[in-house]
């Protein structure tokens, strides 16, 4: 609290400003090539799929796909809905929470462990973005709350989301992963040029 004001966080990863002012009621656009992320709370109380589009401007449309209140509704309904999202790459944390699930997403195509370094370019360069005003998102009422209470654990001289005394911060670390692989997609080939090779 300050001021008898209750603070989401003190040390607020995310500008909170920026965060609002990425509010779009645009959706992600048919047919888009999407990125993924996954995470799981350190409780296994929730866990969140995101998906990530990057738009031809550079900034990129972010909403989360299913969210579920435990991981045994997660590991059944998970491929299913990965495979209806029909993301080209979804990214997960194996040194976290999200550990539990590396065989179900591994044996998918397009599956990317965020380990060390990753999670740290994860983390910093999505409020970097927000900060930046390139993230849009649908206003999520789940995505919003956790971007809001996320806090810096300081990592060397970086950071990454805190996952102690913050409550949960699995969609904000599924909407990290996501961005951050969405941005580092091959471009896709003209269907023209396809046709020629």
């Amino acid at each position: 609290e300050r001021l008898c004001q209750r603070v989401d966080a003190l040390d607020s990863a995310v500008d909170a400003g920026a965060w609002r002012d990425g509010r779009d009621s645009a959706q992600i656009a048919p047919g888009a090539r999407l990125a993924a992320g996954f995470d799981v709370s350190p409780d296994g109380a929730h866990a969140s799929l995101v998906v990530a589009e990057l738009l031809a401007d550079g900034r990129v449309r972010v909403a989360v796909a299913k969210a579920w209140r435990d991981t045994r509704s997660a590991r059944a309904e998970l491929p299913t809905v990965l495979d209806k999202v029909g993301a080209v790459r979804c990214g997960y944390y194996p040194a976290g929470p999200a550990a539990a699930f590396t065989p179900l997403l591994e044996t998918r195509g397009g599956a990317e462990a965020l380990t060390g370094g990753k999670v740290t370019q994860a983390c910093m360069g999505f409020a970097d973005l927000v900060t930046s005003r390139r993230v849009l998102h649908n206003g999520d009422a789940l995505l919003d709350a956790q971007v809001a209470g996320c806090s810096r654990l300081v990592s060397g001289d970086g950071w990454r989301f805190t996952r102690k005394g913050v409550g949960h911060a699995d969609a904000a670390y599924a909407a990290a992963a996501a961005v951050l692989l969405v941005q580092s997609l091959p471009a896709e080939r003209p269907s023209w040029e396809r046709l020629v090779l």
